[in-house]
């Protein structure tokens, strides 16, 4: 795996692997949309699935991407990726939003990502041959 996702995701993994089933399931607040740690999982599942077929459908192609990011997609990103602060009020997008789900401990969560992480990786150095570092 590629030493910047293999740094995010695998103590991610690490700390999910540690957590009861009981534990994964509480939400924090409910009431004010806050998800609990399995939905947190999905989520990102839901986004690895997403960003492999958006890739895969780009190498079948071969169009590397080259639209430009909005302005405020350029503000969310440097908010959430490099100050690590999710802001409130911003939801996410209806096809990332997990659903109904069979509830899982957090060792059955953790090998989902770290597979799915796998997968992606596996995609991201396919699109890294095809289209080079940008």
């Amino acid at each position: 795996m590629h030493p910047v996702l293999a740094n995010a995701v695998y103590p991610f993994a690490e700390l999910v692997a540690t957590a009861s089933l009981g534990e994964v399931q509480l939400s924090p607040d409910s009431a004010n949309h806050q998800w609990c740690a399995q939905q947190v999982v999905e989520h990102l599942l839901l986004s690895f699935q997403q960003t492999i077929v958006e890739l895969k459908k780009r190498l079948a192609t071969g169009n590397s991407p080259t639209r430009r990011a909005s302005l405020l997609q350029g503000f969310l990103r440097v908010d959430v990726c490099f100050w690590s602060h999710m802001p409130r009020g911003v939801f996410t997008s209806l096809a990332l939003r997990p659903g109904q789900f069979v509830p899982q401990d957090g060792k059955e969560l953790a090998a989902r990502f770290l597979a799915a992480a796998e997968d992606a990786n596996r995609v991201l150095d396919d699109c890294r041959l095809a289209f080079g570092m940008r």
